[in-house]
């Protein structure tokens, strides 16, 4: 399902060490000039992590909007693994989807996205990091949890296929404080 994208090995910059045997690499997708393989990697992955999955369509829109930043994360098999796409407006950056694909979940990646978003937020002088997630999906509660969000108010009915209620989530940098 995810294509094997081998010539990523060799770029060093965003380059981190995970563990003693394995690397990842956080990439801006608008700065990968053949991005077509990436945006149908995220395709698939939006296909099968979420119900209502962003089309291609919309993945390309969204790299044309400046407001919108896209960043993958490869592994050091070349694979990207997961994704996250969030909106900078103004002081505040909302996360509109974070994913990891099935079968390289419970590696850290999904806490090494938020991580990146949060640094991300404080090179930027950003105080306020949001986000929404589905009340009955608890692995994704508690890793935002984990990485100091918390739950500011419920949502009702805003998720639609199943219709479900969703936590507002919020984290801050407290630059300004």
């Amino acid at each position: 399902m995810y294509r094997l994208l081998p010539m990523l090995k060799s770029v060093k910059t965003g380059m981190k060490r995970k563990s003693d045997n394995e690397f990842m690499i956080i990439k801006n997708l608008k700065e990968i000039i053949d991005n077509d393989n990436f945006i149908d990697n995220i395709v698939d992955l939006e296909k099968t992590c979420f119900s209502s999955p962003l089309s291609k369509q919309q993945i390309s829109e969204m790299i044309e909007n400046l407001m919108t930043n896209i960043y993958i994360i490869i592994n050091d098999f070349g694979l990207m693994v997961g994704y996250v796409v969030f909106y900078v407006i103004i002081d505040e950056i909302h996360i509109i989807s974070i994913a990891v694909s099935p079968n390289e979940r419970r590696k850290k990646y999904a806490d090494e996205l938020i991580k990146f978003v949060v640094d991300f937020a404080r090179k930027n002088f950003i105080d306020v990091i949001n986000l929404e997630v589905r009340i009955n999906n608890i692995g994704a509660i508690n890793l935002y949890k984990k990485n100091n969000f918390k739950i500011i108010a419920e949502h009702k009915d805003f998720y639609v296929k199943p219709v479900e209620n969703a936590f507002f989530m919020q984290y801050k940098n407290n630059i300004k404080e």
